[in-house]
């Protein structure tokens, strides 16, 4: 039987052959779902790729239970009966759950097993950064998108009463212009509704230029708080790996201080029937 404590670090130690495993399976089963949905390929390796989600989804059962049975090493609030079932509620436990049900379910939900691709959040330092920063950083993101929605009202405002004369199907209102605003603003520009008239080509470039400078904004916040939380995630990582490696050492002074300690037993014990 394999102790919790081995269980635990296979599961929970990011760089252990485990974790490493399960990260390429995730990563294996995310490239076959976007193969499968060739026609060609799928007609041609159909059977292959139910037989690779059959073997998929038994292995990550297998992880779902063990994740379970060691839930009171990650926290003690997880060690009793009432903690193993809030253990069962914790968002990543979800997420996993979900990810195994879009199998089993008798509906086409391909597409939902593409939420496998959040179970990365387990094995990246990246993703871990970026959940912690909006988690942080929530105040101003919510500042920045209510000044995004504000810009974007008055930029389709204005341009509705410049171009709906000109163009009364393409503009014919508020709401129907705040589609042109989001993709002026996020500088995407689908072309599909464009302004004719000169004021509003003007007011539609000034749209433009304004829109590089309101996404400069949560890049601004993002890069300020990214660096400094990913080094400290890498340092904490370092100070485990060093401490475990003291610990292994300490071990090894000991079976040999033993072993030693053994020995000159022996030897005295050996001298004294002779």
């Amino acid at each position: 039987m394999i102790s919790k404590k081995i269980l635990y670090k296979a599961l929970e130690d990011e760089r252990s052959k485990t974790s490493f495993f399960l990260f390429i399976l995730i990563v294996l089963n995310i490239i076959g779902l976007l193969l499968e949905s060739i026609s060609s390929l799928r007609e041609a390796y159909g059977l292959f790729f139910i037989v690779f989600e059959l073997i998929s989804i038994f292995i990550f059962l297998i992880e779902y239970f063990a994740r379970f049975f060691v839930s009171g090493m990650i926290h003690q609030k997880y060690q009793s009966l009432v903690g193993k079932i809030r253990f069962f509620f914790t968002p990543l436990m979800l997420l996993d759950m979900l990810s195994i049900l879009t199998t089993f379910s008798g509906f086409d939900l391909r597409v939902l097993r593409m939420i496998r691709i959040l179970r990365l959040y387990r094995y990246s330092i990246g993703i871990k950064t970026m959940i912690h920063i909006a988690k942080e950083k929530k105040r101003e993101f919510a500042s920045v998108f209510s000044i995004l929605l504000l810009a974007m009202l008055i930029f389709a405002t204005c341009l509705y009463h410049l171009e709906h004369t000109q163009q009364p199907e393409a503009f014919s209102s508020i709401p129907a212009a705040m589609w042109w605003a989001i993709a002026t603003l996020t500088t995407v520009g689908y072309g599909d509704l464009t302004p004719i008239t000169p004021l509003g080509k003007i007011f539609g470039a000034i749209t433009s230029v304004l829109g590089i400078l309101m996404f400069a904004l949560p890049t601004a916040i993002i890069s300020s708080s990214f660096l400094p939380y990913y080094h400290s995630l890498l340092k904490e990582k370092k100070k485990l790996k060093e401490k475990r490696k003291k610990k292994i050492t300490v071990k090894k002074i000991a079976t040999k201080r033993n072993n030693n300690k053994g020995k000159k037993i022996t030897t005295k014990r050996n001298n004294k029937k002779q």
